[in-house]
């Protein structure tokens, strides 16, 4: 059974700052300074501060907040390879972590700086008290927050009582912020950097949207069914994130964001608000098609050698007015782009196939990028109603 720390005077500078409401709306880095000045303020040796937080998201494994004495503040992103990884099962986090421990105190250095590494690390620097809690969430996950001191004496029986009267309001300041960064990783993930901003900012209802001026490419997979059929379900899964991985991460990469995964294709803009420039925007998307089918290129000679077939890709590149906002029925939404400019980008990249050409643009587009362009003709494209004429880069 836990047992209840001895409640301290609640007019302890760190007590009243955590009791009223003069940290709310600010960033979560900014929380961890203020709770380590309060902290010194209450008298607490306080040299370290650290939040061990895990992460919703597809490669961060958790992140680590950190405020130091002479480094400030710093932000830590950990891998899920770092679960395999001594520096982690070998740590007090992991004992928190996986409910070995709820508290954890070490005196350095008349501990046995062996059973953790982070203490030998510690006792290097001149640490003489570590310290780390359970911080409980109510979901039920468990996350946890360390103490360091550099004084002589470390932390005294009435530090150590206040510290562990902060756990539980502590826990659930962590868990909103918590939960507000988990909101805008899912919604980044599956969004995009900027869409999942609008929606979390409150742009939630079917209509919500602007019109905008952007750079719209859209690419495909060539041969998908072939693939599909000759691969199996999870082997073209994989040829799927193959490609995606060589051509739209270059997307991102460049400035763009990847509105929409349409099975073997996909759907990016590059918005001229964040670049600037119409010039910007165009050239930011060319580099990242030319990007795109370069990593086609060099990947091949590696699927070549594992048995696999070569993936090959096309991309349309077109410039133009959309519409940017939330379309669908009144509960299931989808935060994309609609418009002349999205259905014209798909037509030039269909031609890509007939034309043997890796990348085409539209006459909007090449005239805003100087280049030594190639005239690939006009085409009627499906329900446009004038002739496209397409350009592919020299």
């Amino acid at each position: 059974m836990t047992s209840i720390p001895t409640c301290p005077d609640l007019n302890t500078p760190v007590l009243s700052w955590l009791m009223a409401d003069s940290f709310v709306g600010v960033t979560g880095e900014e929380f961890l300074r203020q709770l380590a000045g309060k902290l010194q303020e209450s008298g607490v040796p306080i040299g370290r501060v650290a939040f061990f937080v895990r992460s919703l998201h597809p490669t961060i494994m958790g992140r680590v907040f950190r405020w130091d004495r002479k480094t400030g503040i710093e932000v830590n992103h950990g891998s899920y390879d770092i679960l395999e990884k001594t520096v982690y099962t070998a740590s007090p986090v992991y004992k928190i972590y996986y409910g070995e421990e709820k508290f954890i105190r070490r005196r350095i250095p008349e501990c046995d700086t062996s059973e953790f590494p982070i203490l030998e690390d510690l006792e290097e620097e001149g640490a003489t008290d570590y310290m780390m809690y359970s911080l409980p969430f109510m979901n039920g996950e468990v996350h946890a927050v360390s103490f360091t001191s550099f004084d002589e004496g470390g932390f005294s029986d009435r530090d150590i009582e206040l510290l562990k009267f902060c756990r539980l309001p502590l826990a659930r300041i962590a868990e909103i912020y918590t939960l507000r960064r988990t909101a805008s990783n899912l919604l980044e993930t599956y969004l995009g950097r900027g869409t999942g901003e609008r929606v979390l900012s409150g742009q939630i209802k079917r209509g919500d949207g602007e019109r905008i001026e952007a750079v719209v490419c859209f690419s495909d997979l060539r041969r998908s069914s072939s693939l599909a059929e000759e691969l199996g379900m999870e082997g073209f899964l994989q040829a799927l994130n193959d490609f995606y991985d060589c051509t739209a991460a270059p997307i991102i990469e460049n400035g763009g964001e990847v509105l929409r995964f349409i099975g073997d294709a996909y759907l990016g803009i590059f918005p001229l608000e964040q670049f600037g420039s119409e010039v910007a925007a165009c050239q930011a998307a060319l580099k990242a098609a030319r990007t795109g089918i370069n990593n086609l290129v060099e990947r091949g000679d590696g699927w070549k050698a594992e048995g696999k077939p070569v993936l090959e890709g096309g991309f349309g590149l077109h410039i133009g007015e959309v519409m940017y906002g939330n379309i669908g029925t009144a509960e299931r939404l989808e935060f994309t782009v609609i418009g002349a400019t999205a259905n014209e980008a798909a037509r030039l990249e269909s031609q890509c196939k007939n034309l043997s050409e890796p990348i085409l643009v539209s006459k909007e587009f090449a005239r805003r990028v100087e280049l030594d362009w190639r005239d690939m003709g006009a085409f009627n494209a499906r329900n446009i109603s004038k002739p496209m004429h397409l350009y592919a880069p020299g």
